[in-house]
């Protein structure tokens, strides 16, 4: 039977823990602080691509929540298994040591502040190199939802305000001396707003903007889906524009010979004027047709390039220096 420790046991470990944490050197610190910031960051990322990355779960709040409180742990399981250091967990693990005396507050609040600092940096590392830039978020409207998102979050907070203020005020009875001996004016204010009771506002905002998102992912998936089918839609019609362009030349070639038998017919006296004026107009009249079919075709073929950016004739995607263009 495997054995238990007791609550003292616990307390020695976690304080021999914290002694290994003290004794880091600041730059292995950081190294691990910042490591535990983008594996939080990670965390954060898939729990808002598997709860609201699918129009279809918006449907189900409840599923929404399980699949983000599912995946959000992976976040901590790395940073359990690597070792790393992680703000909110040393706030829990370096006070009982320094309660006890085993080392100085002072170094309690370095580690503190190289930790916060590197869970930061980490954080903000992922954020940008490996979300903004790869186009995780590649839509903006998506984007501007999950900031709205972490706005509505961030709201329902604690909020701090520091406010500084300098001046200098005299009086006297001409404009010279007026700041001869000057008085001081300053003033320091800090105001500190915690919501104990918001009737649910709060919540309600964060509520309001996951609905926004959900809506907007829904409207992207809906531009996406009306994409494919104009797509499926325009190459449908021009691949029955090509059987119509071969039929308007087949058209064309027959009403040229006719024409031209109808010529012969006539300088051999077989034919009237009007016989050869009939087949002279049938001919132009197929030949219009031939090129107002081929107008219709290139500029199917042409509206398919531009929606695509392929080249169907090299068969490769379309390359434009816009410099270049913008030199020219």
């Amino acid at each position: 039977m495997a054995q238990i420790n007791t609550p003292k046991e616990v307390l020695a470990l976690a304080q021999k823990s914290a002694t290994g944490k003290m004794q880091l050197p600041a730059g292995k610190t950081l190294l691990l602080a910042f490591l535990a910031g983008a594996y939080i960051a990670m965390g954060g990322l898939f729990s808002l691509m598997a709860g609201f990355g699918f129009p279809g779960v918006a449907e189900a709040p409840g599923l929404q929540r399980l699949l983000s409180g599912l995946v959000f742990p992976l976040g901590l399981i790395l940073v359990v298994f690597a070792g790393a250091e992680l703000f909110t967990g040393n706030n829990a693990v370096l006070v009982p040591g320094a309660l006890g005396r085993r080392y100085g507050w002072g170094k309690v609040l370095r580690n503190w502040g190289l930790v916060y600092a590197g869970n930061f940096i980490g954080a903000a590392f992922f954020a940008y190199f490996l979300v903004v830039l790869p186009g995780v978020l590649s839509s903006e409207l998506w984007r501007e939802a999950a900031c709205n998102v972490a706005q509505a979050k961030a709201n329902a907070g604690l909020k701090a305000d520091l406010y500084l203020r300098f001046g200098l005020t005299q009086t006297a009875e001409n404009f010279s001396s007026t700041y001869r001996h000057p008085l001081d004016q300053q003033a320091v204010s800090i105001g500190i707003t915690l919501p104990i009771l918001d009737w649910g506002k709060g919540r309600g905002q964060v509520r309001v903007a996951r609905s926004q998102r959900d809506l907007v992912e829904t409207q992207v998936e809906q531009s996406r889906t009306d994409f494919d089918q104009n797509i499926r839609k325009l190459v449908g019609q021009f691949n029955l524009q090509g059987l119509r362009v071969r039929v308007a030349a087949r058209t064309d070639s027959t009403a040229l010979r006719r024409s031209e038998v109808a010529r012969r017919l006539y300088v051999l006296g077989k034919s009237s004027v009007l016989d050869l004026n009939a087949s002279i107009e049938e001919k132009d009249a197929a030949r219009r047709n031939y090129l107002n079919a081929l107008h219709t075709y290139w500029s199917l073929y042409y509206t398919l390039r531009s929606l695509t950016l392929y080249d169907f004739f090299e068969g490769r995607p379309l390359q434009v220096d816009y410099g270049q263009l913008v030199k020219d």
